[in-house]
This record gives C-alpha cells, sequence and structure tokens, in this order.
C-alpha cells in the first residue's frame, strides 16, 4: 500500500486517513457488538493476544491501522510484548511494523501523528496516560 500512496501524493495521504478512520470505525463496532470498552481491545486476555491484534490477523483492519496505533498510542507495542505469551505470530508482526514505522512516518509527517491521536480519543474517549 506504500508505494501506491507514494505515487497519488496529497489524494493518497487522505485516502489513508479515510481507511484508518474505516477500520477505527470497525474497532468500535466489534467493542460495541462484544459490549466492552475500547480499552479492553487493547487488552491481553493471559498471555493471548489482544482483540485488535486478532481483527488484523483476520484481515479486519490493516497493517498501517495496527502501525498507526503504535504511533499514536504510546506504549501500544511495549505493553504486547510484556503480556503476550505467544512467540511466533506476534514477534514476527511486530518486527514488521517497527520496520514499516519509520516510513510511514516519514510519508505522512510526524505532525499528523497527533491528529490521529485526537480521532482516537474522541471517538473512543480513551484516557490519556
Amino acid at each position: 500500500m506504500l508505494k501506491l500512496i507514494m505515487l497519488l501524493g496529497n489524494e493518497s495521504l487522505k485516502a489513508l486517513h479515510i481507511y484508518f478512520e474505516q477500520d477505527f470505525q470497525k474497532i468500535i463496532e466489534s467493542a460495541d457488538n462484544s459490549m466492552i470498552t475500547i480499552q479492553n481491545m487493547f487488552e491481553v486476555p493471559v498471555g493471548q493476544h489482544p482483540r485488535i491484534l486478532k481483527m488484523f490477523l483476520k484481515k479486519e483492519i490493516t497493517f498501517e491501522t495496527l502501525v498507526i496505533l503504535n504511533l499514536a498510542i504510546k506504549g501500544t507495542f511495549e505493553y504486547w510484548n510484556i503480556t503476550i505469551q505467544e512467540t511466533i505470530l506476534w514477534p514476527e508482526i511486530q518486527k514488521n511494523c517497527l520496520k514499516y514505522q519509520p516510513f510511514l512516518l516519514k510519508y505522512i509527517g510526524s505532525d499528523k501523528i497527533p491528529k490521529f491521536k485526537d480521532y482516537i480519543f474522541k471517538k473512543s474517549l480513551l484516557t490519556v496516560s
């Protein structure tokens, strides 16, 4: 997707925002359907994968959304590293996300991360820590 984004320029940056908003809406709907909070979507149940990571594995949200969530909500991957006990999928996903993160950050600009963060907190009523 990044190659496509770079080719399309500003229009693709708008598209990235739209894809992120659509993905985050899916996260909100999943939380609502399960009658849990958005915070619960990030929590790791007894060493397993958090719900957001499961949504990524089921291709319900994009790789870029996972990376943006990590950029916007500081400490997400660090928390998952401490609490996820699975040692095959998660380490590989995290490695790929962290490798991709500088490229995505360079493309969207570090000044845009607060906009994503504001959107997340406004839509989900997460508390800033």
